[in-house]
């Protein structure tokens, strides 16, 4: 009887509460979709939004064309020669990337490939005649340093400008190597007697190859914005069921229901038990709604459809742990504080800050070391790698076995404690 009664009392403060309902579902979804779109771009292939670079080449020889054709073929450039339909210059390149124009402009100086030359000739003849095959040459040579300009808008980040120095630095190696070995071969042509110039093939004979770890179906897919914001905003919102929870608990104190409800034949546990139920029925509904919006909503903004994999009961026991664990942090906080100020403001901001420290904004591994310790205290984080081994690493039931006793011990120590609290306050 006690057990019924208080899940139609939950029910009744729930769907009468519109704010509630709306930070429970509404705020939930909203988050997924704008996160979604916003964090698009950036979890896209390179390929797939191409950086625009303005490109400047004063060279007008085989170094300038080289390293032009290899930004172009690496496709993650688009390399652009013109500004307001005039040919870049270097001043124009220069007022174009500092406006914000351009994220990225090149300049190679005049002379760039006769000065590479000379200094490539000058390597290559020191070399052959330690070798005996030249003629020793007594002068001193200095050479030429040629310095290819980059410009950077100044709002770029450091990650982006490590990514595009290193990706240039690799043209100019391999244009570097091509041009010594070519030089080379005909030095040692002109040693040899032979006139004949070697063919060199420019072929590289090491290449990467990347592919994933997992051979399952799921982990074949590259991850994306939409498989990392709906599992991770999901957690988050179901941790949010601490307003409404921690809410009702303090209106049934204040209004002395919580007393009245003793007064129905049963124990405390009984009802109890009907909080728990309730309110995990709805961070279950919460998590799955949002995995909906995934799978239908998200592909309609052009977005890829969110992926479940195919191990259906790891996710299920998964999902109502952290549903559990969301639960029984909603009883600790209505349990400690007096106030509906109090509760909500302390709720909100610590469920943002086991959010901040246990992935769910920022992934764990781009944290410094201190932060990686201390994300493992967040039941967020727990939750956050459990799904991702659901979703992503196809893992079986014993791989998540350690996150679910987390939860389910989280969320044990959460209810004790509230149990505690409960019974240290006097019911008015």
């Amino acid at each position: 009887m006690r057990f019924l009664v208080t899940i139609k009392k939950e029910c009744l403060i729930l769907l009468r509460d519109k704010a509630g309902l709306a930070i429970l579902f509404v705020m939930p979804l909203l988050l997924i979709t704008i996160m979604s779109l916003i964090q698009d771009a950036p979890f896209k292939d390179y390929k797939e939004n191409k950086i625009p670079i303005v490109y400047v080449d004063n060279d007008k020889d085989s170094l300038g064309s080289i390293i032009k054709k290899g930004l172009i073929n690496s496709g993650i450039f688009s390399v652009i020669t013109e500004i307001n339909e005039e040919t870049a210059s270097d001043e124009s390149i220069k007022q174009a990337v500092a406006k914000g124009d351009f994220r990225l402009g090149i300049i190679i100086p005049e002379g760039a490939t006769n000065t590479m030359n000379k200094n490539v000739e000058n390597r290559v003849g020191k070399m052959l005649a330690g070798f005996g095959m030249g003629k020793k040459d007594s002068t001193v040579f200095q050479p030429d340093s040629i310095q290819l300009i980059i410009l950077f808008d100044p709002a770029a980040k450091i990650a982006f400008r490590s990514s595009v120095s290193s990706a240039l630095d690799k043209f100019i190696t391999r244009t570097e190597m091509e041009t010594m070995l070519r030089i080379f071969s005909q030095k040692l042509g002109e040693a040899s007697g032979i006139k004949q110039e070697a063919s060199i093939e420019s072929r590289p004979l090491i290449t990467l190859k990347e592919i994933q770890a997992n051979d399952s179906k799921v982990a074949e897919l590259l991850t994306n914005s939409v498989q990392h914001n709906v599992p991770a905003w999901a957690i988050f919102a179901m941790f949010y069921i601490v307003i409404p929870l921690a809410s009702s608990m303090i209106k049934e104190r204040e209004e002395g229901s919580a007393l009245r409800l003793l007064l129905i034949p049963g124990s405390y546990m009984t009802s109890l038990y009907g909080k728990i139920f309730i309110y995990t029925a709805v961070c279950l509904i919460q998590f799955f709604l949002m995995m909906l919006v995934g799978i239908y909503f998200l592909p309609l903004l052009g977005l890829p459809a969110f992926e479940i994999g195919t191990n259906f009961i790891a996710l299920m026991l998964m999902v109502i742990a952290c549903a559990l664990a969301a639960t029984g942090y909603g009883f600790m906080v209505g349990s400690i504080f007096n106030s509906h100020h109090q509760a909500m403001v302390f709720g909100s901001v610590s469920v943002v800050i086991l959010a901040a420290i246990g992935g769910v904004l920022v992934p764990v591994y781009v944290m410094p070391g201190i932060m990686q310790s201390i994300s493992i205290i967040s039941p967020l984080n727990w939750s956050l790698n459990g799904l991702n081994n659901v979703f992503l690493r196809q893992t079986n039931l014993s791989e998540i076995l350690p996150d679910i006793l987390r939860l389910t011990g989280f969320f044990v120590l959460m209810i004790l404690l509230s149990v505690k609290f409960n019974q240290m306050k006097k019911y008015k």
